[in-house]
């Protein structure tokens, strides 16, 4: 269980008009709850269901707000422009399949994992298939979003270090961030013309020992609408997490 956060800027955040040509103002906040089995062919499977809101009762502009003031960071002026108010309620399913390894698991091996997943609801719809590659030492089973549970493993025997690699193509159905809404019939004002085909490739490195895993990522993605100011953007992710067998 856990709450989640996403906020949505144009580039130019001391703007106070809206900017036709960059993404609207948006915010996100919601509730989720996280399933992860084994499915019956060995693959690892997350499904995620969330609901909450997207516009003004999302608080980010509140939040925003604060912690550019804490960091000293410009203010941002847009806010006034962001999408109203609507629910949010989706259901995404993510899974991971091993296709191959070379080498010994509690050893030095490279594997490959072919991942899958969608995401049906109210505020996004896709399809995403992609493919993700990983060498080093005692390198842990991948789970979606990071989870690495240990398995009960040993103290001594569980330190692993490895790097990843890996990219993904993914169907844009629809993205209510970018305007397009189920709940509005005039959506103009925020509506941007979406691409349908987005891409996505990272590059990471990861270690864990025990029941603790420490990954980073960097991350790129290509542009998500038509006449989008930078055809690519990046940005890097850190996670860490500790878990335990019950």
């Amino acid at each position: 269980y856990g709450l989640r956060e996403r906020m949505y800027t144009p580039i130019d955040i001391g703007a106070k008009t809206n900017q036709p040509g960059d993404r609207p103002w948006a915010g996100v906040s919601t509730a989720f709850r996280d399933w992860y089995y084994m499915g019956d062919f060995g693959d690892r499977v997350r499904l995620d269901l969330e609901a909450g809101v997207l516009g003004p009762m999302s608080g980010n502009e509140q939040m925003q707000k604060s912690i550019h003031k804490i960091v000293g960071s410009a203010r941002p002026k847009g806010w006034n422009n962001q999408i109203p108010d609507e629910p949010v309620l989706d259901l995404t399913m993510d899974r991971r399949f091993e296709t191959g390894r070379l080498g010994d698991q509690k050893g030095f091996s490279v594997g490959n994992d072919v991942l899958h997943s969608g995401t049906v609801g109210t505020t996004f719809d896709n399809l995403k298939v992609g493919d993700e590659v990983r060498a080093g030492w005692n390198v842990p089973e991948a789970w979606p979003l990071g989870i690495e549970p240990k398995l009960g493993r040993g103290i001594l025997d569980s330190f692993g270090v490895y790097v990843l690699a890996g990219g993904d193509g993914m169907l844009v159905l629809h993205n209510a961030t970018l305007g397009h809404s189920f709940f509005k019939r005039d959506d103009s004002m925020w509506n941007r013309d979406v691409d349908t085909g987005v891409y996505e490739y990272w590059l990471g490195c990861g270690m864990c020992w025990g029941n603790l895993s420490i990954k980073y990522l960097e991350e790129w993605r290509s542009e998500e609408f038509k006449g989008e100011t930078e055809a690519t953007h990046g940005w890097g992710m850190v996670t860490i997490g500790f878990g335990a067998t019950l």
